[in-house]
């Protein structure tokens, strides 16, 4: 197989952006509840990397300073074709708590290139010290939804959010223990 998931780097920041600004308006709503432009994206990416030389400081002082981003390359394409973030969001008795996100390029979806990601990142996640992983999905976000359903997470429940654009959507919580 031509996919290797690797800790994203500054080199890839250009694809990253390119990957999320390509997918579709639904699939950028689903995957984070505010509109990003390539400038914001780059920043958001760049501290994502910062953050990550310093994870084991922060995860112990500030959590939610805390992220993790992968990169999944397609070496016959040299390509990235997808990424997966793991960010921390507290502390809680046996471990720390993260919310992790995942997109894949269009195109590329159907592949493993999603199950990969997550396989590579719950090892990167232990090593850090993360117990569980939470994941918000949209409720009309079949794909996904299936992919944590397949991917062993527990529905712990159901709210309704403001979300893309400040409308107010019903989202599943699902849960995860490493």
């Amino acid at each position: 197989d031509s996919i290797v998931v690797r800790k994203a780097a500054l080199r890839d920041i250009k694809q990253l952006c390119d990957i999320y600004l390509g997918q579709p308006q639904q699939v950028r709503r689903w995957f984070h509840p505010l509109p990003f432009n390539r400038t914001r994206l780059k920043i958001t990416f760049l501290l994502m990397l910062i953050s990550e030389k310093t994870i084991f400081i922060t995860k112990k002082t500030i959590p939610k300073l805390g992220f993790i981003l992968l990169a999944a390359a397609d070496t016959d394409k040299s390509q990235i074709v997808g990424f997966w973030y793991v960010r921390l969001t507290r502390k809680e008795a046996g471990g720390l708590i993260a919310n992790v996100g995942i997109i894949t390029k269009v195109g590329e979806r159907g592949r493993g290139v999603g199950f990969k990601m997550y396989s590579s990142g719950i090892k990167y996640s232990r090593a850090v010290g993360i117990t569980k992983f939470r994941v918000r999905t949209n409720t009309d976000n079949s794909a996904t939804n299936a992919l944590v359903k397949r991917l062993r997470y527990r529905l712990i429940g159901v709210t309704r959010d403001e979300y893309w654009e400040g409308k107010y959507e019903e989202m599943l919580n699902w849960e995860l223990d490493l």
